[in-house]
């Protein structure tokens, strides 16, 4: 393993190192043997092969934004890809080769450079790897639906340290699992080649009211936005009444100020007058910015503590619903708040083609619960704000999103992945049969009917285990 020892790498006894343990949220720090930095796929591969040489865990961090801290690691070896970030844009412009360490605003930036956007959202160190695979939500979704449905091909380390080029036809299995499941579940993948939009100007635009018309919004809300013509992405954006006391309406609409107005004519007249409105026309890489801005900062992005929840729901929410949620508002701690993002558009049509597993294209609506602060005498009070309204929405919701987990409140993968949970585990059996890919609520090779009822599988899904011959004694 000569090789090996060549690779950039921060130990224990570096300076640098305490600082590179930790990711993004505060709450998890890991004590790793080393952190390693490959330049390249073959890179890649010797990390890969050394760990399992040297019989050690090891963890992938793309931008270290796990919100469980999943992409760090004790006493083991941090894969780290932050150096395989080059964004190359084709000469016709329609696409663009992406490394799974780049940062999610640095995509947009180059892009925006030559009027070409992909969809996504807006942590600005957000790292393409692991956001891609877990779905990639965010502005242009129904425009364009999620990042994984954006995503041509992509080159992935296997578990024998073998590189490959993945598109729907030389890997169809490879590349369905991992656009809306991968997180690192069947390899190691170092570089997506995204399809690009055409996009050189947009309207921002954000309505707000007054909290106490918090049910009429949303219910009028949640009737027009699946629906609404699919170049808008409306977010609802829920403010506490302990801060803005407040609720949004907000977005990025590729089109004119005047076409805007048109299509946000239905919702108006369904509701009061807004109290504010804004529409400003932008670019898109300035209007996520501002979005970031809106939702908290640089506290939302970098040196934070973190809780968060996302149940997915396929209808709409009734008013006992709309009550818990007006309710839980009145008592939330730290910077504190909720969205919802609306489903239909695009991210329907791309689960009706099914060449991806992001399982919840079907989806009516995403809530995402999202709490985070900076002093750790604060957790017991924001973590349980966002664990206990997850509680008490749940029984309500069809799933939950892979990119906002939170495994102290929902760890049960049929909840993740729902209808696609069964096969994604016959393609780990069949790729990474020995479990080389392994870590808290990885994707299995195979299932003891034990851990089947433990993980409480829906009888559907053990059947369909059992079927494939994955369900063991």
């Amino acid at each position: 393993m000569r090789a090996a020892r060549a690779l950039r790498r921060v130990t224990r006894s570096d300076r640098e190192f305490q600082a590179l343990s930790g990711g993004w949220n505060r709450r998890f720090h890991a004590n790793p043997l080393e952190i390693v930095f490959p330049a390249d796929a073959d890179e890649v591969a010797v990390a890969l092969l050394d760990a399992q040489e040297r019989g050690v865990p090891f963890r992938i961090r793309s931008g270290g934004h796990s919100v469980d801290g999943f992409s760090g690691v004790d006493d083991g070896i941090i894969i780290d890809l932050g150096d395989l970030n080059t964004v190359d844009v084709s000469a016709d412009r329609a696409q663009a080769r992406v490394g799974a360490g780049a940062h999610l605003h640095d995509v947009y930036e180059v892009l925006g450079e030559i009027d070409r956007v992909v969809p996504g959202g807006v942590g600005h160190s957000v790292g393409m790897g692991g956001l891609i695979t877990g779905g990639g939500l965010g502005g242009l979704t129904r425009w364009l639906g999620a990042l994984a449905h954006n995503v041509l091909c992509f080159d992935l380390v296997d578990a024998q340290g073998q590189i490959h080029n993945v598109t729907p036809d030389s890997h169809p299995d490879l590349y369905w699992a991992c656009l809306g499941a991968g997180g690192g579940n069947f390899g190691i993948i170092t570089a997506f080649t995204l399809r690009t939009t055409p996009l050189s100007a947009a309207v921002w635009y954000r309505l707000s009211w007054p909290w106490s018309q918090f049910e009429h919004v949303y219910e009028a809300w949640q009737q027009w936005a699946p629906a609404a013509d699919s170049r808008l992405t409306p977010l609802l954006v829920m403010w506490p009444t302990t801060t803005a006391n407040r609720i949004d309406v907000a977005g990025i609409f590729p089109g004119t100020s005047e076409q805007l107005e048109d299509l946000l004519d239905p919702l108006l007249k369904a509701v009061p007058s807004p109290s504010e409105k804004q529409t400003t026309p932008t670019t898109f890489v300035a209007a996520m910015a501002a979005l970031l801005q809106k939702i908290g900062g640089e506290s939302f992005d970098v040196d934070t503590r973190a809780a968060t929840a996302s149940p997915f729901f396929d209808q709409p929410l009734d008013r006992n619903l709309m009550g818990i949620l007006r309710d839980w508002h009145t008592k939330a701690p730290g910077n504190s708040f909720v969205w919802c993002l609306p489903g239909g558009g695009e991210l329907t049509a791309a689960a009706d083609r099914g060449t991806q597993s992001f399982s919840h294209g079907h989806m009516q609506q995403l809530m995402l619960i999202r709490s985070d602060w900076s002093d750790l005498r604060d957790d017991d009070a924001c973590i349980s704000w966002v664990s206990g309204l997850y509680d008490l929405v749940q029984p309500y919701a069809s799933g939950a999103y892979l990119n906002w987990t939170n495994t102290d409140t929902e760890s049960r993968p049929h909840r993740l992945y729902r209808d696609s949970y069964a096969r994604l585990v016959q393609i780990k059996h069949r790729h990474d049969p020995h479990s080389i890919f392994s870590f808290t609520h990885a994707i299995p090779a195979s299932i003891s009917r034990a851990h089947a009822r433990q993980l409480q599988l829906p009888d559907s899904t053990l059947t369909e285990l059992s079927d494939r011959g994955l369900l063991v004694d």
